[in-house]
């Protein structure tokens, strides 16, 4: 049996590296929960053999190093973070967009453990680093096929390379730690042919991490590998070649980074969307970063110990909500930089504890080895290798942050350096349990728990993810409803999530037509019900009461709506999207002067929000105050940014202004000349004037700059040619 389950354990270690490749489109959020369910599963049933294994055999019982006791240190903490956090429970179980939370932190570190316990050989780490290594080719296989266009990238700019992993950013430090183990791998062979094998995965994992666009953590790359580089320059002494090497390479750095900048606004450079996304880093595109960040430690201030737990920085965001964030996200759930996520999730303690996993390794790598003369636990050029890679890795989540890729590796990492440096156990209670005990008693008891805690912590947060993508495939709205009610019904740690979306779909499928009115109310209730529960169970996220009060005014409910953006309004008083609500709320239920004193003053906020102005002026378009909306509407930039305002079309026809309709519909034509909708409105507006000689002329243009619009055009044409020779016949 304990052959068995050795082998369970390894089995496990090494099939995690696989989970990269997972993309579950049968699942919400593909990139996301397949990758997280699949190392949750793995670790667990892994980390039950690895518990009997251990009872069997001192040799697989955890030892002790620093690095052990601070990833403990930080479990202990942010469970007292969590449990006196704003949102307990979605700290402990995060969401499905994120999949993080207490949860994949008690993951991370089963899994560091059973690494450093279990991997205790040259040989076995060798295999590790080469499963891993040959799993980030398949990886480059498929990023590279986006990088010729053969394979579409799945979200963000089109040259942004993200594979498997969805995310250019998630990419990006995948690519990192690979490049930093291909380069200890050409290390630690003796092989030439090996040697060159490993240089060149290296190369191609910089070219990825390069083309992922990602900015963070090619200035990662750039200091990590300086500072690895410098330190084996300045602590080789003993290996003249290496130090010469080192010295070499760091010299080569230096002129190749001096030649970039210098060569930063030529041709070359600025015609590399790569290259020039790099060169052209500056502080004001930094500026939203820094409001946010400004943002967290308003909120740090509040609760400076331990913090507001796990997945909890929403609240921080809405509260304190700078007015100046309109260009960016709506929603932010990070401060996207790592100091700041551990100081808003657990507080002074908990990003204490947290980085005192970085200072443990550190010192075990570059500080024990100054004091102690003789520690041999790493080579000078793996002490470099290492501490340039985590000094790149601190770099790139100084500017984004963690996800399940990362703190894998980063978990690898750790635990590499935990089994060279954890001495063996030798104190007397380190004894083998007996065989029938563990058997007997141990074996059943990890089995229980291991199925319940299977059943509970996945399947139906498993099953929850399938049926949202039932939902989004129902063609049916009766079949739709029935799948977010399925979905609801697991108890999952998704239900906002899924709320939200039934909320979004449900309202798209009650106003079909062929939709029957029994149905259309039924969906309606339904709807209402579970966005009542969720305000319930979620008190003072603003997000939530949003989403109530935009049910609400949906359905005609003013007064509910009214009451319920008051609530949204309290909770986060300066957000735009909130007063916009307030404003339209009170425009349906034909308080004119009121939906205008909410746009004004959302537009007082921030004037430079193009969308803030747009909202105003068409709401003083609809209180009759021309002299105002032409004063909003103003002229250059922010005329053409209001005629691309899609309400601003709407409420302008409704006013019938013809001449200033003609002159939106033209600039949307040149701003989307490929469009053939804008040239269809313009048709439109010009027959309906009875211009339609002009009408006729826009479509005969359409036709020579857009042929695929031809049939469609010519038809159009033909209907207005009856109209007006009927018209003529009439008269």
């Amino acid at each position: 049996m304990k052959d068995i389950l050795k082998w369970v354990v390894y089995g496990g270690i090494f099939t995690v590296p696989f989970i990269v490749l997972i993309v579950s489109n049968d699942m919400f959020f593909p990139y996301i929960t397949g990758k997280n369910f699949a190392f949750r599963i793995i670790v667990e049933v892994a980390a039950a053999a690895w518990v009997l294994l251990a009872l069997y055999d001192v040799r697989y019982r955890p030892r002790f190093s620093w690095v052990a006791g601070c990833a403990a240190a930080l479990l202990v903490t942010m469970l007292i973070s969590n449990v006196l956090g704003e949102s307990p429970a979605k700290s402990f179980w995060s969401n499905f967009e994120r999949m993080e939370g207490y949860v994949t932190l008690v993951h991370f570190f089963f899994y560091f453990l059973m690494m450093g316990t279990m991997l205790t050989t040259e040989q076995l780490w060798n295999r590790f680093f080469n499963t891993t290594l040959g799993v980030a080719v398949i990886v480059s296989f498929y990023a590279f096929a986006q990088v010729s266009g053969a394979a579409a990238v799945s979200q963000g700019t089109a040259w942004r390379v993200d594979a498997t992993l969805g995310n250019s950013t998630y990419m990006a430090v995948y690519m990192l730690f690979h490049v930093a183990i291909a380069v200890l791998m050409a290390l630690r062979t003796r092989s030439r042919s090996s040697q060159y094998v490993y240089g060149a995965l290296a190369l191609i994992f910089i070219f990825l991490l390069l083309q992922t666009g990602t900015r963070g953590t090619a200035l990662g790359l750039i200091g990590g590998t300086f500072l690895g580089t410098l330190y084996v320059a300045l602590f080789a002494k003993g290996y003249k070649r290496v130090r010469t090497a080192a010295g070499a390479a760091l010299v080569g750095l230096v002129l190749v980074g001096a030649g970039f900048f210098i060569a930063r606004d030529s041709a070359f450079v600025q015609g590399s969307p790569m290259l020039a996304r790099i060169a052209n880093i500056s502080l004001s595109e930094g500026s939203i970063r820094f409001m946010i960040w400004d943002l967290a430690l308003e909120g740090v201030k509040e609760r400076p110990i331990f913090g507001w737990g796990q997945e909890n920085f929403n609240y921080i965001f809405n509260e304190h909500y700078n007015p100046n964030l309109y260009g960016a996200e709506s929603w932010y759930d990070r401060t996207h930089n790592v100091i700041m996520d551990w100081l808003v999730a657990g507080g002074i303690l908990g990003a204490l504890a947290y980085f005192s996993l970085l200072v443990s390794a550190l010192w075990y790598l570059v500080g024990r080895p100054f004091f102690r003369k003789d520690d041999a636990s790493f080579t000078v050029a793996e002490r470099g290798i290492i501490f340039g890679l985590l000094a790149g890795y601190t770099v790139h989540n100084l500017f984004v942050f963690d996800n399940i890729v990362s703190y894998v590796f980063y978990a690898v990492v750790l635990a590499y350096i935990h089994a060279r440096i954890a001495p063996p156990l030798t104190t007397p209670t380190a004894r083998p349990m007996d065989a029938r005990i563990v058997e007997q008693i141990a074996a059943p008891i990890v089995a229980v728990v291991l199925v319940l805690t299977f059943y509970f912590v996945n399947v139906p947060s498993m099953r929850a993810a399938g049926d949202i993508i039932d939902g989004f495939r129902a063609t049916d709205p009766e079949l739709m409803l029935a799948s977010f009610e399925t979905a609801l019904s697991r108890n999952s740690f998704g239900s906002q999530e899924i709320r939200e979306q039934m909320m979004q779909r449900m309202q798209v499928a009650a106003a079909q037509p062929e939709v029957s009115a029994e149905f259309r109310q039924r969906a309606i209730t339904r709807v209402g019900e579970e966005l009542q529960k969720q305000s319930a169970e979620k008190p003072g996220d603003a997000r939530v009461e949003l989403f109530l009060s935009v049910f609400y005014r949906t359905v005609g409910d003013y007064d509910r709506a009214a009451d319920q953006l008051a609530v949204a309004r309290a909770l986060s008083p300066k957000k735009q999207i909130t007063i916009f609500e307030q404003g339209f709320n009170e425009l349906d239920r034909g308080n004119t002067a009121a939906g205008l004193a909410f746009f004004k003053e959302a537009y007082d906020l921030a004037p430079a929000f193009a969308m803030a102005r747009a909202h105003y002026a068409n709401a003083a378009l609809a209180a009759d105050d021309i002299n105002l909306w032409r004063e909003l509407v103003g002229s250059g930039e922010e005329k053409r940014a209001y005629a691309l305002n899609d309400n601003a079309i709407r409420t302008v026809y409704a006013k019938k202004l013809y001449p200033e309709l003609i002159e939106m519909f033209k600039t949307r034509i040149e701003v989307n000349p490929q469009v053939p909708q804008e040239r269809a409105n313009l048709a439109y507006i010009y027959d309906e004037m009875g211009r339609s000689a002009d009408a006729v002329e826009v479509l005969r243009q359409a036709i020579v700059d857009i042929p695929s619009f031809k049939t469609e055009a010519e038809q159009f044409i033909t209907n207005i040619l009856n109209k007006a020779s009927t018209t003529q016949v009439g008269a």
